[in-house]
């Protein structure tokens, strides 16, 4: 039985805690998933694994982890729009509340 690489593990780390913050209505730190698009893009340039791959288990971990299929919300071809190494990530929009009477 083969151990995961380093740099995958710390990569599916940071994408289950970004994804549950953000399923749960918390906020995430822009910095937190431009660090991990980071080490996805590194993930490839050293070949230990390949964008498709990486998309996948995003794929994957946003299932298991919300509940929701990524391609229900964004379409089959998600990946098209939000290229590599972008990921359908966000927040919940905060309450608006209007500062001026009409």
């Amino acid at each position: 039985m083969s151990a995961i690489n380093p740099l995958l593990k710390a990569i599916t780390e940071r994408l289950d805690a970004i994804i549950i913050r953000l399923h749960a209505g918390l906020d995430c730190p822009p910095a937190d998933q431009l660090r991990l698009e980071g080490l996805m893009q590194a993930a490839v340039l050293v070949s230990i694994t390949s964008e498709a791959d990486l998309q996948k288990l995003f794929e994957e971990r946003y299932q298991d982890l919300t509940g929701r299929c990524i391609k229900t919300q964004f379409g089959d071809a998600w990946a098209d729009f939000f290229q590599f190494p972008s990921l359908p990530l966000f927040a919940k929009p905060a309450p608006v509340q209007p500062t001026t009477k009409v």
